[in-house]
């Protein structure tokens, strides 16, 4: 399995940045880069674009508020199926000896992605971990938490959480696969030893715009990745900078 996965989303946004300091100082592109017939960007990936969608609400609409932010580093299919058992152990007090077996009912594009594939089920590096729901559900159980501190080989390989994810059973439900794209939601049923069983219902996971992250969050989020590679003052400084990006005159101060 491929691995350069991870660098997509943040080339992209280093790019975008890149890009709006470009043409602040100048900088102009090809004029019909999106819309020639030939090697027209729009023309090569469909033949029923809308060129006007591309500007419409232009200065107006920042459509940058309507994305998610991902609290976990994983596969987003799998963020509800975390949010949910952390509410398990969190409010209802189940532990991982209790469990017996889990059942989590989600939409059926999140199945495919991280339910059904022989990686999903039986993970055994970072690439299949990150896309395996019984994997995550194991994970937040076991640690309270799911970071990238979790995706560690000996984490994958730790005997207690094989365990753990081989009870997870990942299941189509046609309530959430009607309700997706617009929201990504999950319910996950615990079944203890002693015959009780308890649930969680998510109906947006975490960081979507219907259940957007707390400040709080998403600065602990950027601080714990910051702190992998630089120390506790430098991340402090670099937040500093991200919070305030917009007066920022040089990326390379940053």
């Amino acid at each position: 399995s491929a691995s350069c996965k991870i660098l997509n989303p943040a080339t992209a946004a280093c790019t975008g940045a890149k890009c709006a300091y470009l043409a602040k100082a100048g900088m102009t592109g090809p004029e019909h880069v999106l819309t020639t017939e030939d090697g027209g960007m729009l023309a090569a990936m469909s033949n029923g674009y809308d060129v006007s969608k591309v500007s419409a609400n232009l200065g107006t609409i920042w459509e940058v508020k309507y994305m998610d932010n991902k609290p976990y580093p994983c596969c987003r299919s799998t963020h509800c199926t975390i949010d949910a058992s952390l509410y398990l152990m969190e409010h209802d007090g189940v532990r991982p000896e209790q469990i017996d077996h889990i059942e989590v009912y989600t939409y059926l594009v999140g199945n495919k992605q991280c339910g059904m594939s022989d990686g999903s089920i039986h993970p055994t590096k970072a690439v299949e971990a990150k896309f395996s729901t019984p994997f995550t559900v194991a994970t937040a159980l076991l640690y309270g938490r799911v970071t990238l501190e979790e995706f560690t080989q000996d984490k994958i390989d730790d005997p207690k959480v094989q365990e753990l994810l081989s009870h997870v059973k990942v299941i189509t439900d046609d309530t959430f696969t009607s309700r997706y794209p617009d929201h990504w939601g999950c319910r996950v049923v615990a079944y203890l030893k002693d015959g009780s069983r308890h649930e969680a219902t998510i109906p947006d996971a975490s960081g979507s715009t219907d259940n957007p992250l707390t400040t709080q969050q998403l600065t602990a989020k950027i601080k714990g990745i910051l702190l992998r590679v630089m120390d506790e003052t430098k991340a402090e400084e670099t937040m500093e900078y991200l919070h305030n990006i917009e007066m920022v005159s040089e990326l390379r101060s940053v």
